[in-house]
This record gives C-alpha cells, sequence and structure tokens, in this order.
C-alpha cells in the first residue's frame, strides 16, 4: 500500500521525534474546553464548584516520521496542529459548512473537522496517501463522523478553478507546499 523511499535525502518530522525510516502509528491528544456563554460560577448541592472538564480526544494517526520531499504528506507538520487548533477554536465558524481541505496528508484536520462540518472533502494528489487518510479515518471513526468525509484525489496543477463544486463554502490548507 506505501511504496518505499528510495530518495537518500530525508525530511525528518519537527511532531514526531523517531527518525525510523518506516510507518509509524502514534495517538495525538486534544483536549476540547466547552464554551460557556455564562461565565457565572455555578455550585451544586452540597456547596462544591462546579467545573467544567475538557472533553478528551486520543487520535491514532498511521504517518511516517522522515520522508523524502515527494512523500512529505504522509508526514504530520506543526502547520497542521496549529489548522487543527483553529478549527477547534472556532469550530462556529465551520459548523454545518461544506469544507474543501487541500493536501490534507495524514487526514487530522479532516477527522477534527468532520465532528462539526457538514461536509468535509479531504483531497491529495498521491493515491497512497488518500488510503492512509482512509485507514486514519477507519482507526478514529470512535471520534469522526465517518458520513460528513468525503475522500477524493485533486491535482492541483491540472485543477480547473472554474469547475469547483458550486457548494463548497470554505477551503483550509495547512502546509500545503513544502
Amino acid at each position: 500500500m506505501y511504496e518505499e523511499q528510495t530518495d537518500p535525502y530525508l525530511i525528518h518530522s519537527d511532531v514526531f521525534p523517531s527518525t525510523e525510516d518506516k510507518l509509524a502509528k502514534d495517538t495525538l491528544q486534544f483536549r476540547l474546553v466547552s464554551k460557556n456563554d455564562n461565565d457565572s460560577i455555578e455550585f451544586d448541592d452540597d456547596g462544591d464548584l462546579v467545573t467544567n472538564r475538557p472533553e478528551r480526544l486520543d487520535i491514532i494517526l498511521v504517518h511516517r516520521n522522515e520522508t523524502n520531499i515527494a512523500q512529505c504528506g504522509y508526514q504530520l507538520w506543526n502547520g497542521c496542529l496549529l489548522l487543527c487548533d483553529y478549527l477547534l477554536t472556532n469550530s462556529n465558524l465551520f459548523q454545518n459548512r461544506i469544507v474543501l481541505e487541500l493536501g490534507a496528508g495524514v487526514g487530522l484536520c479532516t477527522i477534527l473537522a468532520s465532528r462539526f462540518v457538514a461536509k468535509v472533502i479531504s483531497t491529495d494528489y498521491d493515491s497512497d496517501i488518500l488510503e492512509m487518510i482512509r485507514e486514519n479515518v477507519r482507526l478514529n471513526e470512535d471520534i469522526c463522523r465517518r458520513e460528513r468525509i468525503q475522500i477524493e484525489k485533486l491535482n492541483w496543477k491540472q485543477y480547473d478553478c472554474d469547475a469547483i463544486d458550486n457548494e463548497i463554502e470554505i477551503i483550509i490548507a495547512a502546509d500545503g507546499i513544502y
């Protein structure tokens, strides 16, 4: 499913410390703090402070820790983590919207966005990377909403902008050009 690398010049992940040249499976943890419009302090029946505990998401990702430039989509990049933070912090902006993700890579943003968008179209050029996205969605089916995820191959160099789906409302990308 995933071809071996032949380029001797490798790029190492800045997210995961291992430099092994193989597929890895790691878990990322996100804490979702619910936004409460009511900032009042509440107490329970016996006088204890009522606190809202953040929801914890443990997301499992198949990825590589080092790749050549042509296969950089197999890695998780800091830009993806920043975009995930933005998506989660501003989920109200994406609520029930149709989102196109360009260069989805390992599919982390797709997995998180599927929790609150109407649909997320996850795209990449490499067919093997698309398979990795499908695998990561499958590994996280208890977290994401599979029925809202559409995975498609997209070549930016040969894409007709006039043919873009009129239903797309928001386009996102993280580290789209390396």
